[in-house]
């Protein structure tokens, strides 16, 4: 049985993911992903700017 199949996840999540440092990505259940989805991209991450590098 998968992790992502244990009862404690089904009966509390509609969907759980899981996704590994290679970029992989699964998902129960099993669902098909937009073409050109990309699992390592998150609209919601956003990096904080960059401070400039004051001269020394």
């Amino acid at each position: 049985m998968s992790q992502l199949e244990q009862k404690t996840l089904l009966s509390n999540f509609v969907f759980t993911y899981l996704g590994g440092v290679d970029g992989s990505f699964t998902m129960r259940p099993d669902s098909k992903m937009p073409d050109g989805y990309d699992p390592t991209y998150s609209p919601l991450v956003v990096k904080p700017p960059r401070r400039p590098v004051e001269p020394s």
